[in-house]
């Protein structure tokens, strides 16, 4: 599905904005093992997870070091 892939990959690029997967689920207000699931493709996150991750990604690394 072209739309996981979409979002797997907003995930990937958010952790590394933030600093981790742990700090993504933080943001996030999830648990880890949600996040992991998201980012093998195995479930779908919600729009408003994938929105975050977008706004994660825009704020780029100097937000989370703020």
């Amino acid at each position: 599905m072209e739309e996981r892939r979409i979002y797997r990959e907003a995930l990937h690029e958010a952790a590394l904005a933030l600093g981790g997967i742990e700090q993504l689920a933080l943001r996030l207000d999830v648990e880890v093992n949600a996040v992991d699931r998201w980012l093998a493709g195995a479930e779908k996150p919600p729009l408003h997870v994938f929105l975050e991750a977008l706004e994660a990604i825009a704020e780029g690394p100097w937000r989370a070091a703020a």
